[in-house]
């Protein structure tokens, strides 16, 4: 990747500083991070993985990791433009040889996924079919019953499967050689990619945004605003809630999730005064004082829009 390539992709001037770059990637990469896209369909996910990668790649051009190409050395030159394509050749000969990679998921508690540990897995165990030799069929028409038709074998073999500290919703564990058998001597076994999903919680749930806390304030907090004390999976954080916030609103707690990822907070107004009947009367005292005083100017406003526009409709 050239630099006015990484510039663009991270939408900064060329000449940008070190501080100003670093913050563009930081934005960036937690916009597209695989974290983030958990729940999206497969096409979607692997979009903004690439979107990751190019985004990574950006930032280390131009923090000077990884080295800018020399385009007028390396595509300029006949040699060099040859020696790619014979390199793509190889890599997709080499493609159909290797055994395919597969994917599992792995069920996890919030403990383990904070503080890491070892679960009992059932570790798929590939092998070519032998009715078949790893074809899957005889001849043209006819299926192989073995394998149904798969060309392998899956039988499992119950480990204790290691679980990394600060294992995110998302996190893929590599077990190298562990996928799809080889499709030819010169070829290499598939990897296992084993991707860490949460089990259900009493405290903590996925939502699309990421990890999510509901919490719940009382009817002052809500009106005037303050502060409210969650559990976190970095401990207890406090967090700012804005008056009179609204009942979709969704609090960013930034690096305060799992493995650094994003904590976010669902606000809830204490709904227990309505069935309290002093609570009420006062709630409704409230309410009238502000209205004989007009208080709230933007629910005048709404009324008398919505009466005009019965007016126009001549309803």
């Amino acid at each position: 990747m050239r630099k006015d390539e990484a510039y663009s992709l991270l939408n900064l001037n060329h000449g940008a500083d070190e501080k100003t770059i670093k913050k563009a990637y930081r934005r960036a990469a937690a916009k597209y991070h695989p974290d983030k896209h958990h729940d999206k369909d497969e096409k979607e996910i692997k979009e903004n993985e690439s979107k990751f990668k190019e985004i990574k790649l950006a930032y280390e051009v131009l923090a000077g990791k990884v080295k800018e190409p020399d385009h007028f050395n390396n595509f300029n030159s006949y040699k060099d433009f040859n020696d790619m394509v014979v390199e793509a050749e190889r890599r997709e000969r080499q493609a159909r040889m290797n055994g395919v990679d597969v994917k599992q998921d792995v069920s996890i508690d919030m403990y383990t996924a904070i503080h890491g540990g070892k679960i009992d897995f059932n570790l798929p165990v590939f092998i070519t079919c032998p009715a078949c030799n790893g074809q899957g069929r005889f001849g043209s028409n006819q299926f192989c019953g073995k394998c149904r038709g798969n060309g392998i074998e899956t039988s499992y073999k119950k480990i204790r499967l290691k679980i990394h500290k600060n294992s995110y919703y998302g996190f893929i564990l590599t077990m190298r050689g562990k996928g799809g058998p080889r499709r030819s001597p010169e070829g290499k076994d598939g990897n296992l990619l084993i991707r860490v999903v949460y089990l259900p919680d009493d405290y903590f749930k996925m939502s699309h945004h990421g990890l999510l806390v509901e919490s719940y304030i009382s009817l002052d907090i809500w009106l005037t605003g303050g502060e409210v004390s969650v559990a976190s999976p970095v401990g207890e954080v406090s967090v700012k809630v804005p008056a009179m916030i609204g009942p979709d609103k969704i609090l960013r707690v930034n690096g305060k999730g799992v493995g650094g990822t994003d904590l976010f907070v669902a606000i809830k107004v204490d709904n227990n005064y309505f069935k309290d009947e002093e609570s009420n009367d006062l709630i409704n005292k409230i309410g009238k004082s502000l209205k004989d005083r007009h208080i709230n100017k933007d629910v005048d406003i709404f009324n008398l829009k919505t009466k005009n526009k019965l007016k126009d409709l001549k309803l």
